[in-house]
């Protein structure tokens, strides 16, 4: 499992998806600032991750 996650629209996540790609079977991603305190796929990363521990 793998989180991508990048602040701005300008930027992309392209990079960090072709390093996950090969090695994780979910991974979430999402363009959100830091300043935003509720992450959407972070929080479905989580809950997946505690599920299957």
């Amino acid at each position: 499992m793998g989180y991508a996650r990048c602040s701005t629209v300008q930027q992309e996540l392209a990079s960090q998806l072709a390093t996950l790609q090969p090695v994780c079977k979910r991974i979430f991603s999402e363009k959100i600032s830091t300043r935003i305190e509720t992450r959407p796929e972070l929080e479905k990363a989580l809950k997946l991750a505690d599920a299957i521990k």
